[in-house]
């Protein structure tokens, strides 16, 4: 029987099993129940667990107690259990289960928040509820590390099926690259249509499905490379009005589905897990990490279970964000933990993305995310999804961008640029685009000065479908020996695609106080050019504070593609002291400050003259000639 075979007969036995599960007919009070200290469980003892595995409609299913597992990681505890009922013989421990609360003698034990994959049983672990609490409460970040192994004795050997296990082994993650595949083929081997159970009882924790709507599929690997191995990419469509509506007075309980967005409006991304415990305004969940941001500001939805994936591996729950509770405020690894009625603070993203041949165009309102170390990856996922949104970019293109970036009480940063060839084309067009805008927002979430938020992003596109793109294929002097104030004047070939060449002059007037010698002039692309200047400004490669770290994020903005420049690299005597840059000094000052004591001080070895001549063509390459300047020199013009 194939794999496919095998899922479909499992999703036929899990909606069947939904149907003869009880509908929770004893659902716990929304009051604060007592908890307990896990030290206190016995083996062997009953309980169960609320999640919904449907829709709202939150069902109960049965746990019994296996062992309780002492510092499974450094402070940390995990209650061993085998679940039963509403199909998770078929289905295993579902992720999207997480945070699913478990209940002995009326007391709550915890959320459900570890799976065995690929097990012949849903043996599942559960974080204890006071460990959720008292971790949530500090806020702590714990970064989401590589795949660890921890093996733990239990404390009354386990019979799984024909086999006793008197072992536990615990993964503080999943590997870097993700789940496990149900059937993967490797040169030399044969994929197997039911992989065997796992030799040994392994526990995973359950891996949040990330519910992304109005995203692109072509968009995924990108996602996937950029959040990590600790989501499953499950694209859902969007809850229908009605059901917002029919259920937009249904009470938040323990066993709900809860779901933390990234991003909101036209694109959506939200990650679903289960309800743990509300007391009042405070609501927490999961039992695991979500991205292990410890203290942060999310959007906390009331979340729909659209149906359950069965899969060999962990079967998964697709569902989809239903409607705004509040904010999460921690992140930690025992949980998530958020405020009911709290509004998080979102950065707003505007796209207009227009294609003057056809006369259409579209805009695009989101709300991301301030989370410094999220926010570059993710206005860059949306900007560039409101290019793919209309199908995969032609070969030959050719993009006008503006993207503005409002900073609070300090001039916007603003990059306004032509984009065309090989790398701005086809699938490759959406995400090369705007890692330029992703660029900056790292340099500004990631400064070592002071914190600045911005306070919006938008961006105007307009889309050709041709190709303007040239490379610099050669250059010449026109004049070889110039005496300083006279201008040196290049002619540069430019070689567009698929067109002949096309000759470029480029002027540049040389200082009347510039010192006989030997010079380099570099004929390039603008982009080159301000990757030279950062290079060769001490100020700009040492920022020593905000405003000079800025100076280089407002440069970096300011590349033109369209533009050939000539840089020549003249020799200049100066340093640069604590962040300021003092040119032109006499050579025996220079020598004393450069080898003085006094820390900041950075010799300032040259200095390039520039000039800039615009074409019709996105610009790329460089080259170089030598020219003399001499101060007895009658410079004699050819005739062009």
């Amino acid at each position: 029987m194939s794999a496919r075979t095998l899922a479909l007969w499992g999703g036929l036995a899990l909606a069947a099993a939904w149907l003869t599960c009880d509908p929770l007919a004893s659902l716990p009070p929304l009051r604060a129940p007592l908890v307990w200290n896990v030290d206190q469980l016995q083996v062997g003892q009953k309980g169960y667990g609320l999640s919904v595995f449907q829709g709202t409609r939150i069902e109960r299913f049965d746990v019994e107690i296996l062992g309780v597992l002492k510092n499974t990681s450094p402070g940390r505890d995990m209650v061993l259990a085998r679940c039963s009922g509403c199909g998770l013989e078929k289905t295993g421990v579902i992720a999207g289960m997480s945070g699913s609360p478990v209940y002995v003698d009326g007391k709550l034990v915890g959320a459900l928040a570890y799976a065995w994959p690929f097990g012949t049983e849903p043996i599942a672990g559960i974080t204890p509820f006071t460990q959720m609490e008292e971790y949530a409460d500090l806020g702590v970040q714990r970064p989401v590390a590589a795949a660890s192994t921890r093996r733990q004795v239990l404390p009354r050997p386990v019979r799984v099926g024909d086999r006793l296990h008197a072992e536990v082994e615990i993964q503080a993650a999943w590997p870097l690259d993700g789940a496990p595949e149900e059937a993967t083929v490797r040169p030399g081997k044969t994929a197997s249509s039911s992989p065997a159970a796992a030799p040994s009882l392994t526990l995973v924790p359950l891996q949040t499905p990330l519910a992304l709507s109005g995203f692109s599929p072509r968009l995924h690997p990108f996602l996937s490379e950029q959040l990590g191995p600790t989501f499953a990419l499950m694209p859902m469509g969007g809850v229908a009005a009605a059901l917002k509506e029919r259920h937009a007075l249904e009470p938040l309980r323990p066993g709900s589905p809860l779901a933390t967005a990234l991003v909101q409006g036209d694109f959506d991304m939200s990650g679903i897990g289960t309800v743990t415990e509300v007391r009042g305004e405070r609501v927490w969940g999961w039992g695991h990490p979500f991205m292990s941001l410890g203290r942060c500001d999310l959007p906390l939805l009331y979340g729909y279970v659209h149906t359950v994936l069965p899969r060999q591996t962990v079967s998964f729950k697709m569902g989809s964000p239903l409607r705004p509770i509040g904010a999460l405020e921690a992140d930690v690894s025992t949980g998530i933990a958020g405020r009911l009625g709290k509004s998080p603070d979102l950065l707003p993203v505007e796209v207009t993305v227009a294609r003057p041949g056809s006369g259409r165009s579209r805009t695009f309102h989101c709300q991301v995310v301030r989370h410094r170390q999220l926010l570059p990856q993710l206005v860059h996922a949306v900007l560039s999804n409101s290019v793919d949104t209309d199908g995969e970019c032609p070969e030959e293109l050719t993009v006008d961008m503006e993207t503005r970036i409002d900073l609070p009480g300090r001039p916007a940063l603003v990059v306004r640029d032509s984009f065309s060839g090989r790398a701005y084309s086809g699938s490759r067009a959406p995400i090369s685009l705007f890692s330029q805008v992703a660029a900056l927002l790292h340099g500004l979430c990631g400064n070592p000065f002071e914190e600045i938020q911005p306070e919006r992003v938008s961006c105007h596109l307009r889309l050709y479908d041709r190709r303007t793109s040239a490379e610099i294929e050669g250059a010449v002097l026109l004049t070889e020996t110039l005496a300083p104030g006279e201008t040196l004047r290049v002619a540069a070939w430019v070689k567009p695609f698929q067109r002949p060449a096309e000759r470029v002059i480029v002027e540049l007037a040389l200082p009347e106080e510039l010192p006989e010698g030997s010079y380099t002039a570099v004929v390039c692309d603008d982009l080159v050019h301000h990757r030279s200047l950062v290079r060769e400004t001490p100020a700009l490669t040492e920022p020593a504070d905000i405003e000079q770290w800025l100076a280089v994020l407002r440069l970096q903005a300011g590349v033109q593609r369209n533009l050939v420049v000539l840089r020549v690299l003249a020799p200049e005597s100066g340093v640069v002291l604590s962040g300021q840059t003092l040119p032109q000094l006499p050579g025996s000052m220079v020598d004393v400050l450069a080898n003085s004591r006094r820390t900041g001080v950075v010799q300032v070895q040259q200095a390039a003259l520039s000039a800039r001549s615009a074409t019709s063509w996105m610009v790329q390459g460089s080259h170089s000639l030598r020219f003399t300047v001499d101060r007895k020199a009658r410079v004699q013009r050819p005739s062009e």
